[in-house]
């Protein structure tokens, strides 16, 4: 970080990420909570030298006295249970002849939270907007939740039994394990047999008693049932043609004994078959190898975003899952934050999901693949289709993902069909000559060369010499772009995924 960003902080003002301290002579013991805060959230940067009402420099007196009390307090278990920094993580900046401390601040991985102060879990803070709150109960639950390393849906019900499971939906999914698996030894177990192999039955090795696994009863569990032991679960799907507060809804599907038990089994076929409809995409869908065979990239985009949705999703939180169709995106939200940090999300590769058995009861029918590659699927239809940056909200409490359903060219002020093809194929392949739009529209050096130079005075293209050729590339800079930016970067991390 240098002068020009700690300007550029200042002129954005404290945000989620950001917070000022003016800190002239000390380290402020108000900013040990910010520090708690930014490692139990999303991280951030906290600038001491900075007048937070002001919004001016103050710059601090002596720097390395700050910074040895920095690490005091971090290394006294007194004030702060872990220390969260190290001492690259901590600096100086000089600012127009004035010292900032800077104290970058990462989230902690999850399996170390929460992180407190003063001995005292009930002082866990963390970041909301501009400022610091207290966790309350049911977050500094989730977070000692998330810390332990079963998965969360591994735990054994010991008063649920097969009679809480919905036979309709275990005899469809045996039906489509043997589409699947024709030649499988289990399609000749018993029910019983069957769902022990796939972890929804267990033996409780302590009082050797049969009971459902949690991840069981989610997947086929009866409503009844379901409720009866968590009874905030609630997934919904709704269709919507207008974004407002209050507007009516096209289409609701919601527990009400006409679609079947609302398990997540169900939940998943009958919310993906209604977003699918609203697609254009004229490719067939293989039910029997459960959209593998697909050549629709936005469909196993639509898919992996679900599946995300109920793999990650905290079950014994208040919030549940709600996915609602726009007529320009598909907003996918569950209670639960990431455990992971948003960089790694969509890199792929390592995606830590609270519910390890659901994941495997739908890998084994083909409905997910394995863990960290969901993401990477849904960047590939980014690309091909063109489509605006996916939006996330990441909160300790829940999780939203936006999958737009509409190409980033209808932003740009494209005058006809040729100008939108050669920006779409410069977007889809990073850069490009002017011979290979030529070959790919099939026109003439002319009429590209007119088109291309109108792209460049519209500030959409910019141009690189290399060597005697002039390459073409989006100008993904433009104000209203800040996302795009990174996609190619987020390309070759899942090119890179693919080769290991």
């Amino acid at each position: 970080m240098n002068g020009e960003d700690i300007h550029r902080y200042i002129k954005t003002g404290e945000s989620q990420y950001v917070e000022f301290k003016r800190a002239e002579h000390k380290f402020p013991k108000s900013a040990l909570e910010t520090i708690c805060a930014f490692s139990n959230s999303n991280g951030g940067v906290l600038l001491l030298g900075i007048d937070e009402d002001k919004g001016e420099i103050a710059g601090v007196t002596d720097s390395k006295k700050i910074i040895s009390e920095v690490f005091n307090h971090m290394n006294n278990t007194n004030e702060i249970n872990r220390n969260v920094l190290s001492l690259e993580d901590v600096y100086v900046v000089d600012v127009e002849g004035k010292e900032v401390v800077v104290i970058e601040v990462d989230a902690v991985k999850f399996t170390n939270k929460p992180i407190y102060l003063k001995n005292n879990p009930a002082k866990t803070y963390i970041r909301q907007g501009e400022g610091d709150y207290l966790a309350d109960e049911d977050i500094l639950q989730m977070m000692y939740r998330d810390a332990s390393r079963e998965s969360a849906d591994s735990k054994l019900l010991e008063d649920y039994t097969l009679e809480d499971l919905d036979d309709n939906t275990i005899r469809e999914y045996r039906g489509l394990w043997k589409k699947i698996h024709p030649f499988h030894p289990f399609n000749n177990l018993e029910t019983k047999e069957f769902l022990k192999k796939i972890n929804v039955l267990k033996t409780n090795r302590k009082s050797n008693k049969e009971c459902l696994t949690l991840a069981g009863l989610l997947v086929f569990g009866k409503h009844e049932s379901i409720k009866e032991y968590l009874p905030h679960y609630n997934v919904e799907y709704i269709r919507k043609s207008i974004e407002s507060l209050g507007s009516s809804y096209d289409d609701r599907l919601i527990y009400d004994g006409t679609w079947g038990e609302d398990n997540l089994y169900n939940f998943f076929f009958n919310t993906f078959n209604k977003i699918i409809l609203t697609i254009n995409d004229s490719s067939k869908i293989s039910t029997d190898s459960l959209l593998r065979t697909s050549t629709s990239k936005m469909k196993i985009a639509i898919r992996e975003a679900l599946v995300n949705s109920i793999i990650h999703c905290d079950f014994l939180s208040p919030k549940g899952i709600q996915v609602i169709r726009y007529s320009d995106k598909i907003v996918f939200e569950n209670g639960g934050g990431l455990r992971i940090s948003i960089q790694d999300f969509f890199a792929g590769g390592c995606s830590e999901p609270r519910n390890y058995y659901i994941q495997e009861i739908f890998r084994l029918v083909n409905i997910c693949e394995k863990a960290g590659t969901g993401i990477p699927k849904i960047m590939e239809a980014v690309k091909e289709y063109t489509l605006r940056f996916p939006d996330i909200t990441q909160e300790i409490d829940y999780f939203r993902f936006i999958l737009w359903d509409m190409s980033i060219l209808e932003y740009l002020e494209v005058s006809n069909d040729t100008e939108r093809k050669i920006v779409e194929y410069i977007i889809k392949n990073k850069w490009c000559l002017r011979l290979e739009i030529e070959k790919e529209l099939d026109i003439a050096k002319s009429t590209a060369i007119k088109y291309l130079n109108k792209l460049i005075e519209k500030n959409i293209l910019l141009t690189k010499r290399n060597g005697r050729h002039m390459l073409y590339m989006f100008n993904d800079q433009r104000e209203g772009f800040e996302k795009y930016h990174i996609i190619n970067h987020m390309y070759s991390l899942i090119e890179e995924f693919k080769r290991q």
